[in-house]
């Protein structure tokens, strides 16, 4: 059982693939010399689909134990996948000892077809609104944002300005599902939910949630099911 995993001084520049790299190390708490995981600037699509999947015990920590302050800065370069990345990170911490979260803050995502999953089960100790607010999701399609964030600890609220989602994305099911924490987010007019088409779960069990605000170009004529979309209590807000 590996509790502790040393890739320092690992020359990674010619890497293009590294897919499940550090899947289901159940107990490793952390990863020394993260930061000098950098891979190739190109990688393949499916290279960072569930990198840290399932890594229950793990906490980035400082600058050595987290991702460089680059990495994703060059995914544009290609479509690219990260269903599952952070899948189930640090799920089995208890309240105070969770990790930081992932440094992607200058991440490029606006060629990322699919954010699948991506935080589900996560835990972090503080919000991923820095992160995710940042986040270009332009070229998201189909279910490409389904269970985004469900279940995931430490994120308050959501400001969906610079997302610019397109009608290419058709689902939302489950996307900020029992996301504890949360209790506000906003819609921006930046983005094109004409093309959903189902909205089930979107918010069910996030029962912090007091206010949903969605501009007034917002359009649902595509919608056919929103099954438990929402919990009792949330304000949803137009304008």
């Amino acid at each position: 059982v590996i509790e502790r995993l040393d890739i320092t001084n690992i020359d990674w520049s010619n890497v293009d693939n590294y897919i499940q790299i550090f899947r289901d190390m159940y107990a490793c708490e952390k990863i020394v010399g993260l930061n000098e995981f950098i891979p190739k600037a190109t990688v393949l699509a499916n290279a960072n689909t569930y990198l840290f999947y399932q890594c229950k015990e793990l906490k980035f920590s400082g600058t050595e134990n987290n991702l460089d302050v680059n990495f994703g800065s060059t995914w544009n370069n290609a479509p690219l996948s990260l269903v599952g990345m952070f899948y189930g990170y640090g799920r089995n911490l208890t309240p105070g000892s969770e990790g930081d979260v992932p440094n992607l803050l200058n991440a490029n995502t606006s060629t990322v077809t699919s954010m699948q999953i991506m935080f589900y089960l996560a835990k972090f100790n503080s919000s991923l609104a820095p992160i995710v607010e940042n986040f270009d999701m332009s070229s998201l399609v189909g279910i490409g944002l389904n269970s985004f964030m469900q279940n995931t600890v430490g994120t308050t609220t959501l400001d969906g300005t610079n997302w610019n989602i397109t009608s290419a994305l058709t689902q939302m099911n489950g996307t900020w599902r029992s996301c504890t924490d949360l209790t506000s987010i906003l819609f921006h007019t930046s983005s094109d939910f004409s093309g959903i088409t189902t909205w089930a779960n979107c918010f069910l069990g996030s029962d912090a949630l007091t206010s949903i605000f969605f501009p007034l170009n917002m359009s649902f004529a595509s919608v056919t099911t929103m099954i438990s979309f929402l919990s009792t209590g949330v304000s949803i807000i137009t304008g």
